[in-house]
């Protein structure tokens, strides 16, 4: 897992999101999983766990997208210590974790995703930015 923001938010992986353990010891509080093709993590109850399955291309719903963006958004904002997780933790967790940031901000998506692309391995789907970018555009 590596931190985005500080003391706030992480993107993983999804083995890393499954060990509970790690993910306590960092204070994480609420959980955003979007690999589709994993099995739901199994977290203790006073955790929050929201799965929202996004595929990693084509095909997404765009009102899932606009969900998560809109869920990781709220969650930094009320300094909520977050964990973002997808299949390898290299395209959708950055790739929704720049859109949210940036939408806080006030900044462009791909500034965002550049400073988080710097801190560490990356893939992000041009396929599913460019899903994500569109259905988040319908929201302005």
């Amino acid at each position: 897992m590596r931190e985005v923001l500080p003391d706030l938010l992480w993107i993983g992986n999804a083995i890393e999101a499954r060990n509970v353990s790690q993910v306590l010891q960092l204070g994480v509080q609420a959980v955003v999983d979007v690999a589709i093709e994993e099995k739901p993590a199994v977290f203790p109850r006073d955790i929050a766990y929201c799965r929202i399955p996004l595929a990693d291309g084509a095909g997404n719903r765009a009102e899932f997208l606009r969900m998560a963006v809109g869920l990781l958004g709220q969650l930094i904002a009320s300094k909520c210590r977050t964990l973002i997780c997808c299949g390898a933790g290299m395209s959708r967790s950055p790739a929704l974790g720049a859109v949210a940031i940036a939408r806080l901000r006030g900044e462009t998506p791909e500034k965002v995703l550049l400073e988080i692309a710097e801190q560490g391995p990356h893939d992000v789907s041009p396929i599913f930015w460019s899903e994500l970018c569109r259905a988040v555009a319908e929201l302005e």
